[in-house]
């Protein structure tokens, strides 16, 4: 399951799905999701503003803008995904008490409003291409590139297979992770353990002396036509960001 912790989101009603990356301020870096009725996902003039996540070890469920900027903003029509990214510090926040209870910083997110349960193709392999991506950022919120994304999903098998390749500072890192089992409509994996698949990261440049990471997404629209992803991939320096996809073929 996901190496998070949780109730499930209620898809008789409207809900979005978020996908989340960040740096922690005590030095963990993750890649979650979380399920959001209306009321749960707040929003202002900069963007969105607040989510939802499954509970993560250290008893947060919620993500709020807080101190930080809402610097990045982008969506795709076609799959109705959308993405953003806050600059600086957010908090982290316990939701049944408003509790901080953490810091979370250069908060990656993508996102999709769905209507009901994932209506994904029953059999089929299909590929995926980049529509989109928030710019990667390290634990100190230096920027750099995305130079690879992809993506393919076995329907038949019900596993995903994603790579990311990303430079920051110097560093650049190299997500692989293989036969991810999907859930619903959701996937996951950490090298770290939790999650199903297999997760490889590979560094080069200056690097750490081990190599870890996560990758988190989940597939939207009718057919999956979409998908959204968060990573964090991390070796002496940590490499966050969201990526888009859209499906290619009929």
């Amino acid at each position: 399951m996901l190496a998070v912790k949780g109730t499930t989101q209620n898809e008789a009603v409207p809900f979005t799905v978020v996908d989340v990356a960040s740096s922690i301020v005590n030095g963990q870096s993750s890649s979650m999701i979380g399920f959001n009725n209306a009321s749960q996902l707040s929003s202002d003039a900069q963007g969105i503003s607040g989510f939802n996540l499954f509970e993560d070890d250290n008893g947060a469920s919620r993500l709020q803008r807080g101190g930080a900027t809402n610097l990045e903003n982008g969506s795709d029509a076609t799959t109705g995904l959308s993405w953003g990214r806050w600059s600086g510090t957010a908090d982290a926040v316990e939701r049944g008490t408003g509790t901080v209870v953490g810091q979370a910083q250069n908060v990656h997110f993508i996102s999709s409003q769905e209507t009901g349960p994932a209506l994904l193709p029953l059999s089929g392999t299909f590929n995926y291409v980049k529509v989109g991506n928030t710019t990667p950022t390290n634990q100190s919120g230096v920027t750099g590139t995305l130079d690879a994304a992809s993506l393919t999903a076995d329907f038949t098998s019900r596993q995903v297979n994603v790579g990311i390749t990303a430079t920051v500072a110097g560093t650049t890192l190299t997500g692989t992770a293989n036969n991810l089992s999907l859930f619903d409509n959701a996937f996951h994996d950490n090298s770290n353990g939790g999650g199903t698949g297999s997760i490889n990261v590979n560094c080069s440049g200056s690097c750490g002396a081990q190599a870890s990471g996560s990758i988190t997404g989940h597939f939207t629209g009718n057919g999956a036509v979409g998908a959204g992803v968060s990573y964090s991939l991390e070796s002496g320096s940590t490499i966050n960001g969201v990526v888009g996809f859209q499906r290619v073929g009929p």
